[in-house]
């Protein structure tokens, strides 16, 4: 972000901000036939994920819900019906996400890349939905466990 920023602050452009777990859930579309919904899952330690839900909306995976932490098995249970489970939290927390009994999706799906960012960006700028750079920011969907630590401590 703070690349994205001085970048942008000394050139005069603007910019689009790509969520992670949005990026991640375009990689279904690979897929010969993609899920109608999908979960992402990133780990967030403490036997928790990061997790969105997607509904496929044409031809992108659009949010359903808004980012969390969660408990992974309470999380698949409130999915739709025949969603798939996607990211990199998955192999974190395989014992929880086998006890889903939800379809996981191949490995080589669960990285963002390059080309849904672009996409996802290109898409937004288009619709002209640029971020003020004083706003860009990380989405932390919780505070970050160095905080937390140094809190703790002092």
């Amino acid at each position: 972000m703070t690349v994205a920023r001085t970048l942008a602050w000394s050139i005069e452009a603007k910019v689009v901000r790509v969520p992670t777990l949005d990026a991640v859930a375009q990689n279904a579309l690979d897929l010969e036939k993609p899920p109608q919904h999908l979960a992402v899952l990133l780990d967030a330690k403490r036997k928790h994920a990061f997790a969105t839900a997607y509904r496929l909306d044409q031809g992108k995976y659009k949010p359903i819900t808004e980012p969390k932490e969660v408990d992974i098995e309470a999380f698949a249970a409130s999915l739709p019906a025949g969603a798939v489970l996607m990211g990199e939290g998955i192999p974190y927390h395989a014992e929880a996400v086998a006890r889903t009994n939800l379809q996981v999706l191949p490995e080589d799906l669960n990285r963002a890349r390059a080309e849904a960012v672009h996409r996802l960006g290109y898409a937004a700028a288009q619709e002209g939905l640029f971020d003020p750079l004083a706003d860009l920011t990380p989405i932390y969907i919780r505070r970050p466990e160095a905080e937390e630590v140094w809190e703790k401590r002092h």
